[in-house]
């Protein structure tokens, strides 16, 4: 009963606010899958418009197939701050603005160092409350990013400066403080799911501790508790912590200097040349230059030549950090655990292009491709392992084109294959789709599927259900 009335009193204030204001509330009922288990989900997100003020909560009761509540939802100080989805001031392009919450899309500078970072690629089994805040004053601007500001592990900040009013110079930065979160541990107890023989349950985590009783019976020697915790070390149960100290490199530091330069301005045609070069301390450089962006008509271009030495990845903060930040794989016999700086060792220098184009086909569709084709400067590979491929497609239809269908879009993304497509799944793909169907001005119901991967055998192939992260939420939403 107590999270029915904190649902509510989260809500309240959104109506109370309201005179003056602008304000939209949505809400739904549902499904959602956690942790391989469907839950029924009722939903309610209010957004309210103060002046440049923005709040938007999205507050969820989840029900098992017994009625009981999700308590994991509402069992820490940290999950009531998460019910906000964002409370922001203002927009980028004024002197001062600030955004906490959910960032779906962030970018640094042109892109090298962070490109589309998302703090949103776990959820709903993981949410984080992140923030950005900046300011424009003159010739100089700043921003900071955090993607989780309980944590503060993923950040990134930059500096600009514009000396002419077509040149912007910038210095960014960003790290992650702690590569080891990304080692997941679903019930907090400390040991690591791939450690955890109950990787759902905070009260135990070897599969003798069940047994105490039964085996304090059976030993009636005085030394029974060194007896137990013997049994205990025999399992392999790592903490957290205890990995911190095995050579596993737990920060990673990248920084880097870029430019834009506008060439043309032009409601038909506008043209900018930019550039950005990057290091990652103890490891590579690389830069990106020359890179052109173009815009004619209903067509948008964006074409760089980038070249990094080796130890180096453009982009290494993108859109599937989160899951890749640390590798974790595991047989009967060993469990493997690698930062993804660490597997920075075995990248070879590489030089290619990356291009981006997108378009609006009349008025139906909207399309946009990006695609990378990188070739690899070591001689010791084979011919077929010198290429990284990277593919990014997202296909949308414009609302009102089909009769009741107000959204319809799908996604698919690929990066960092030898060879595009020799196989659709590995733990560098992601797949999004959505569909929407009006019922009325104010109702829809809607679908969302996403799909990701993960290599938990190491054997280097997507194979079997539980290499599978798929979520889906099907449900009602109500705007009112």
């Amino acid at each position: 009963m107590k999270k029915i009335i904190l649902f509510f009193i989260l809500a309240m204030p959104i109506w109370l606010l309201a005179e003056g204001s602008s304000i939209v509330t949505k809400g739904g009922i549902g499904s959602i899958t956690l942790n391989e288990e469907v839950y029924n989900k009722v939903n309610i997100a209010p957004e309210l418009a103060v002046w440049k003020f923005g709040l938007g909560l999205n507050i969820e009761l989840l029900f098992d197939k017994n009625g009981k509540i999700y308590e994991e939802d509402w069992d820490d100080a940290e999950d009531y701050v998460e019910k906000i989805s964002y409370f922001r001031f203002a927009q980028e392009d004024d002197p001062f603005y600030f955004l906490l919450g959910n960032i779906e899309s962030y970018t640094l500078g042109n892109g090298l160092i962070m490109k589309d970072y998302s703090n949103m690629l776990l959820y709903p089994d993981t949410r984080k409350l992140g923030g950005m805040v900046g300011f424009n004053v003159g010739q100089v601007s700043a921003e900071f990013f955090s993607a989780n500001l309980v944590e503060n592990d993923i950040l990134g900040s930059r500096i600009a400066y514009s000396p002419l009013s077509n040149l912007q110079i910038g210095i960014s930065g960003a790290a992650d403080l702690d590569q080891l979160n990304g080692i997941s541990d679903v019930d907090g107890d400390g040991y690591p799911d791939v450690y955890d023989d109950y990787p759902e349950d905070a009260d135990y985590y070897d599969k003798y501790q069940k047994d105490k009783s039964r085996l304090r019976d059976a030993y009636s020697g005085s030394d029974f508790d060194d007896y137990f915790e013997n049994i205990l070390n025999l399992g392999d149960h790592k903490k957290l912590s205890d990995l911190q100290g095995n050579g596993l490199d737990k920060e990673v530091y990248e920084v880097g200097v870029d430019y834009s330069l506008d060439i043309y301005k032009g409601s038909v045609l506008s043209l900018q040349n930019y550039g950005e070069a990057a290091k990652i301390v103890d490891r590579g450089f690389g830069f990106v230059f020359p890179g052109i962006r173009a815009k004619f008509l209903f067509v948008e271009l964006d074409v760089g030549y980038k070249q990094n030495e080796k130890e180096f990845v453009a982009h290494y903060f993108d859109a599937l950090y989160d899951q890749n930040r640390v590798s974790v794989s595991s047989t009967d016999d060993s469990v493997s655990i690698i930062t993804k700086k660490e597997s920075l060792k075995d990248v070879a220098a590489s030089r290619g292009w990356e291009g981006t184009i997108s378009s609006d086909f009349y008025g139906i569709l909207d399309l946009t491709v990006s695609y990378s084709d990188m070739r690899y400067d070591n001689e010791d590979l084979d011919e077929s392992e010198k290429k990284s491929q990277g593919i990014e497609g997202v296909l949308s239809l414009k609302p009102g084109i089909i009769p009741k269908v107000s959204t319809v879009y799908i996604k698919y993304k690929q990066d960092d294959e030898p060879k595009l497509f020799n196989d659709w799944k590995t733990e560098n793909t992601y797949v999004e789709g959505k569909i929407a169907l009006a019922l009325s001005s104010t109702t829809s119901v809607n679908w969302l599927y996403t799909e990701r991967y993960k290599d938990l055998d190491g054997n280097g192939k997507i194979s079997g259900k539980e290499e599978i992260i798929s979520n889906v939420s099907f449900g009602l939403e109500m705007t009112f």
